[in-house]
């Protein structure tokens, strides 16, 4: 960083230190590029086995092969959050194949990339109890929480002592003392100031009362359509995040998109829903991270261009220049204003998307208060799928 010129130098603001080159970033990424493809992979399968469809199971891979968001989370930004994703697609494959512990297998090791998979015992638990299929339910089901139980402490047992730590963060935890940031309502702080202490209170509220809904509604689920309901309990407790915690960063996002893709082969929930939120999943990472830092390594070549770029965003960062790193201080701008109306209407489409697909499936709400003029041209467009 100490060979950049000024307006590139995040040593002190973030505390980078090194740039590293094109041919390391490239061998970090691979695991994420094979990751995006073997879910994709994952997707056409369990796709093509529930729907009987060839067609529907390779549209559900390109679906998420050919998301620009997650092209841009896995390629560019290259972040590892296909990793945990790609573990609980595969924890959802074996259950529907009856391979019972190399389903709990890979839910044990996505638990281990992510904590948020744990939620999914909770569906995969009435999924057993409500199916009709299994052959020796209860051996079934003592062998899975066996295998989940044991993969969970081995991969935990180096870390076991900063496991009380990490559950008292959870809620509590925030940002360089930002109280809210993401794809989420609680991006209002980026602007407000928020009292900590009252916004945890809350957002814990918020929490259990959702996951209460959402596991009640989960217990009266007939699984009549198993793996399609069991996939809408799922990313339902995956919304209950979304919806409660107060820092959703971009790339949280890519642990729900395997499971509305399934239920889009259903017709479950909206199409509309999965394109628009992508697309403002995008805009939120781009903005958020100013898109220029991500080609430090190609200084040498458009250092140039790069510093213009810098000059020309600085006034629409949503941090202060020079800010320490340490303490926030909510401003109301152009940036921070920008970013909580996008993080808003994140949540207002998962709040429908929550409803979709596990309160009313197939009611299209988003498409019946739509303007019929913009519904059609949406279609035209290729965006929406007609009704």
């Amino acid at each position: 960083m100490s060979g950049l010129p000024g307006e590139l130098d995040l040593s002190v603001l973030w505390g980078i230190k090194y740039v590293p080159g094109i041919w390391f970033n490239s061998v970090v990424k691979m695991p994420f590029l094979i990751s995006d493809a073997l879910v994709a992979l994952l997707l056409f399968k369990v796709v093509f086995q529930l729907s009987g469809s060839r067609k529907a199971g390779e549209g559900a891979a390109v679906a998420w092969f050919l998301n620009p968001y997650l092209i841009w989370i896995s390629s560019g930004w290259g972040m590892f959050d296909t990793l945990p994703a790609l573990f609980t697609v595969g924890s959802f494959y074996f259950l529907l194949r009856n391979r019972f512990g190399f389903s709990a297998l890979f839910l044990a090791i996505g638990v281990a990339y992510k904590a948020y998979p744990i939620l999914f015992l909770v569906p995969v638990t009435f999924f057993f109890l409500r199916s009709k299929s299994i052959v020796k339910l209860h051996e079934a089901l003592a062998r899975f929480y066996l295998v989940f139980v044991g993969a969970t402490a081995v991969l935990f047992f180096p870390a076991l002592y900063l496991v009380t730590v990490f559950s008292s963060d959870l809620w509590i935890m925030t940002i360089s003392g930002v109280v809210g940031e993401g794809l989420t309502y609680w991006s209002f702080a980026l602007m407000l100031p928020m009292d900590i202490k009252l916004a945890t209170l809350s957002s814990i509220a918020i929490g259990i009362i959702l996951l209460a809904s959402v596991c009640w509604k989960t217990c009266r689920l007939s699984f009549s359509s198993p793996f399609f309901e069991l996939a809408a309990a799922q990313l339902a407790l995956i919304l209950v995040i979304y919806l409660s915690y107060r820092i959703i960063l971009p790339q949280f996002f890519v642990w729900s998109l395997p499971f509305i893709i399934v239920l889009l082969a259903e017709g479950r929930v909206e199409e509309l829903i999965y394109r628009a939120s992508s697309l403002l999943a995008l805009i939120y990472s781009l903005t958020a991270c100013i898109l220029p830092l991500f080609m430090l390594p190609m200084t040498p070549w458009i250092g140039g261009a790069l510093v213009q770029s810098m000059r020309i965003l600085q006034p629409f960062r949503v941090r202060a220049d020079g800010l320490s790193g340490t303490v926030f201080t909510p401003t109301l701008s152009f940036g921070s204003a920008f970013l909580a109306a996008l993080g808003a209407c994140f949540s207002i489409l998962m709040v429908v998307l929550l409803i979709e697909s596990l309160y009313k499936p197939n009611q299209r709400l988003l498409t019946r208060h739509m303007p019929k003029t913009l519904n059609r041209l949406l279609c035209l467009l290729k965006i929406q799928v007609p009704a």
